[in-house]
């Protein structure tokens, strides 16, 4: 969120007409993406120590890029993502919603796992 607001506010410093709907989808693909983040970190940090949790927390992100990077290479994405952003662009909300809808049901599942992980570790 903060990130938007700064976001929305550098462009109207410099005075760039950022798209709307480019704004708020990215804005909500910026929160699935940290909801991610925080959903494969938060389990790993039960389950193991912190030395240990910090390389396999990062791991995920490092094969998220990479699959990105092997799919613009071997796909049409640019092509794909332009329908994806022509798709969105007047049905704004839809994005914001799905964005929020899915970085809460990530959030879900790593805390349904990290529960699991807590109940079943010996203290």
């Amino acid at each position: 969120m903060i990130a938007g607001v700064l976001g929305w506010a550098i462009s109207s410093i410099l005075s760039v007409n950022v798209d709307s709907a480019t704004f708020w989808i990215a804005l909500a693909l910026a929160f699935v993406y940290y909801c991610f983040s925080v959903g494969v970190s938060y389990p790993i940090y039960f389950k193991f120590s912190f030395a240990k949790a910090y390389i396999f927390t990062m791991l995920p992100m490092y094969l998220v890029v990479f699959v990105v990077m092997l799919i613009t290479r071997k796909s049409n994405y640019l092509n794909n993502l332009s329908q994806f952003i022509n798709f969105f662009n007047n049905k704004t909300y839809l994005a914001l919603i799905f964005g929020i809808l899915g970085g809460l049901l990530l959030l879900t599942v790593s805390a349904w796992i990290a529960n699991l992980i807590y109940t079943r570790k010996e203290i």
